[in-house]
């Protein structure tokens, strides 16, 4: 029978000579992958000035002043390598790897308003 930390060690060995599994940005998920396409689409939208109206106004007021400026785009744009953003009604569309996920404005917001404190 071996050893505890005989056993310990093997483990340990095992998993620093395993290849390790690179993930790509467009790949992730969750709160980082938010705020990079928040901070992508306030980037390129800003001649309408997204991050302005939604830190000002409302999130509805703040849709309804922006998407009078311009209709909303049917072109996927990219910023700095990151996954490309578009900007709709719904509120933003990430296109990531693994499909296309939505963060609604009131979530926008929220980023938005976080980043300034």
């Amino acid at each position: 029978m071996a050893h505890p930390m005989l056993k310990l060690k093997e483990m340990i060995a095992a998993t620093y000579a395993a290849p390790k599994a690179r993930r790509s940005r467009g790949d992730q998920t969750g709160p980082r992958t938010d705020y990079y396409a928040v901070e992508d689409a306030c980037w390129i939208y800003q001649d309408l000035d997204l991050a302005q109206n939604l830190r000002r106004y409302g999130w509805r007021e703040a849709r309804r002043r922006i998407m009078s400026q311009s209709p909303p785009s049917k072109e996927w744009v990219s910023h700095r390598g990151r996954p490309p953003v578009r900007l709709t009604r719904r509120g933003l569309e990430v296109k990531l790897e693994n499909g296309v996920r939505l963060l609604d404005w009131q979530r926008m917001q929220s980023h938005i308003r976080a980043r300034r404190s």
